[in-house]
């Protein structure tokens, strides 16, 4: 699945035009190979090319109950396609942690940062492991955390993870700790019943996800 998280442009534009997002029921590793590859044909420089390859093998574990060929050995290859694309594109991210996939599954704010920080530091170790310092580690990773309809609770909650982030960093000793924040609505309060309601719902997580500082916000559908 190709998905663009830019402005809204119709899908025959060339990808060098928006930031693009992947989406795999594996790790996603084979399918971000091809990507790049499938960029490379199309003549798009190395520097116009904006994509993240949105590797979870972690969550893929938690949602799926399993990665082919076990998850250490997803972690290797994930680590593996980390190195080459920070030697290649400057403007791709291989990793994602997806914490909304722990919020959907009915994580509370606390248990879902929570389970987002444990699995970027493990995605740290897999990467530097893989011969990336610590400093292009960080930058490889896209942090995404679910928004709902409570403001106050997921502005704070993204301001959290944005500090929790910052004192991972200063414990590997990084001086400024990048961190690229997705927000994206969470699909537990979307309604069949009323969609109409569903607007509303979305606006406050959009209007949550600006107010906490999110680089890159994401919003359902209502219906």
């Amino acid at each position: 699945c190709l998905s663009s998280l830019g402005p809204s442009r119709p899908l025959g534009l060339p990808i060098k035009t928006r930031r693009v997002s992947l989406s795999s029921r594996s790790d996603n590793v084979e399918t971000a190979r091809k990507f790049l590859e499938y960029a490379q044909s199309s003549d798009v420089s190395d520097q116009a090319l904006l994509a993240d390859l949105s590797c979870d093998p972690i969550g893929a574990l938690a949602s799926q109950g399993g990665v082919i060929g076990g998850v250490e050995s997803s972690l290797s290859k994930v680590g593996q396609l980390a190195s080459d694309v920070s030697r290649s594109f400057k403007n791709v991210t291989a990793v994602r942690i997806d914490g909304t996939l722990y919020a959907n599954a009915g994580a509370d704010p606390v248990t879902e940062l929570a389970a987002m920080i444990s699995t970027g530091v493990a995605y740290l170790r897999a990467l530097t492991d893989a011969g990336l310092s610590i400093e292009d580690a960080f930058r490889q990773i896209l942090l995404g955390v679910s928004v709902g309809s409570d403001q106050f609770l997921d502005i704070a909650k993204i301001r959290a993870l944005r500090e929790l982030w910052r004192y991972i960093g200063d414990s590997c000793d990084v001086e400024e700790t990048p961190a690229r924040i997705q927000a994206s609505t969470s699909s537990s309060m979307i309604t069949k019943i009323d969609p109409w309601v569903n607007i509303l719902r979305t606006t406050v997580g959009c209007f949550a996800a600006a107010i906490g500082g999110a680089d890159l916000i994401t919003i359902d559908p209502f219906d």
